[in-house]
């Protein structure tokens, strides 16, 4: 006998084969070469239907019958302890006859059990298909991968390579991902191994759900900004109040001892500027613009349009990432009939400032962002 053969026997003499429980399909041989085992010993009666409910005689039995059947039992527990390894040994340990050691070791093993488990994986392989496009494709990866994983405990050859991979993503995906395939096949691709092409297709799956199914969800225009919130301005609470300073409806001059009037707070802040500024007014317009407008070009200016009540906190979110913020104005911004100077818009379209001013606005959640230096743009 090679050292390699010997090394599945627990023992040279005995021939006692070895079980660790790793390939399912290898239990039944083992079952057939233990049985000869415990024939040999004399002791295969113990593992028999007979002795199904029979308890393993105590220690302090005075009966030779007894007392030799508990010399056996535990005789035939100790060569199915020697047989097994990891999992398997632990169960028969566990196990308080040879006879419930040996049921549990079915149990688990069976070939007919493996069979049904076998038989069920392939099926939910075979089966598996996804409907919705906006299912994250990595968890669909994971999937696959597991199910994969499960079948090749019954042997490698049942574990999916590459080529299987490719096969069942291109059937399983929804149509939204049929152009990924559609490359694939060209012939710069197919001249690659099936392992590239796999990790090709799961780049461009990947890719395509962020860009285009999850971006598609997410962005109302992409040319200007993205915009979440609500477009429905709330109802506003001073829609018959005349404004006491420009006497227009629909908004007080004051509101909790604070300015609330846009004309009035623009007055409020020509009036510190002309006193800061030691008789300055005549500078030219243009040389009020904020000292951060120095780096606005052509390439971005963040707008979202809403209508909201002035002076109330309003439900829309600004992108962050932009060189400045800008609300669109309204009537009576438009009266003031001021024009500091021009921002460029990101689709090379100009809009007129005709004041700054700071915002505070409220997101879905109801967190509160504070936005300074606002342009109110024409």
């Amino acid at each position: 006998m090679s050292e390699k053969a010997e090394s599945n026997f627990a023992s040279a003499s005995m021939k006692i084969p070895i079980f660790n429980g790793s390939d399912r399909s290898k239990y039944q041989d083992w079952e057939d070469d233990m049985l000869a085992v415990l024939e040999y010993h004399d002791v295969e009666e113990y593992i028999d239907e007979e002795w199904k409910d029979k308890k393993m005689p105590l220690k302090i039995e005075t009966d030779e019958l007894k007392t030799l059947q508990r010399k056996e039992m535990k005789k035939a527990k100790a060569i199915l302890v020697r047989g097994t390894s990891e999992l398997p040994s632990m169960l028969v340990k566990e196990a308080e006859t040879p006879y419930e050691a040996f049921a549990a070791l079915r149990e688990k093993y069976k070939v007919k059990k493996v069979r049904e488990d076998f038989d069920k994986l392939d099926s939910d392989w075979n089966d598996f298909k996804v409907d919705d496009a906006s299912v994250d494709p990595d968890l669909i990866f994971k999937t696959l991968e597991e199910q994969s994983k499960k079948l090749g405990i019954f042997g490698e050859r049942y574990s999916k390579d590459a080529l299987q991979m490719l096969s069942k993503l291109k059937s399983c995906m929804t149509s939204d991902y049929d152009h990924v395939f559609t490359f694939l096949n060209t012939n710069e691709e197919r001249s690659k191994s099936f392992e590239e092409q796999l990790v090709t297709a799961k780049t461009m799956i990947s890719s395509h759900y962020k860009t285009k199914i999850i971006g598609n969800e997410k962005m109302e225009n992409t040319m200007i900004c993205m915009l979440t919130g609500s477009m429905t301005a709330p109802p506003n609470p001073y829609s018959q109040t005349t404004c006491e300073f420009c006497k227009k409806k629909g908004h007080p001059k004051m509101k909790n001892g604070k300015p609330f009037c846009f004309k009035y707070k623009k007055k409020l802040k020509q009036d510190r500027k002309y006193n800061n500024s030691n008789n300055d007014t005549n500078k030219n317009k243009n040389n009020n613009k904020p000292d951060d407008d120095k780096d606005i070009n052509s390439l971005f200016v963040n707008c979202v349009i809403t209508d909201q009540c002035e002076g109330e906190e309003d439900l829309w979110l600004g992108d962050t990432g932009a060189q400045c913020h800008v609300r669109i104005a309204k009537t009576e911004d438009e009266n003031t009939n001021s024009n500091l100077y021009k921002v460029t818009m990101g689709n090379n379209s100009s809009a007129s400032v005709l004041g700054v001013e700071n915002l505070t606005i409220k997101d879905q959640l109801g967190s509160t962002i504070h936005l300074h230096n606002t342009r109110v743009v024409k």
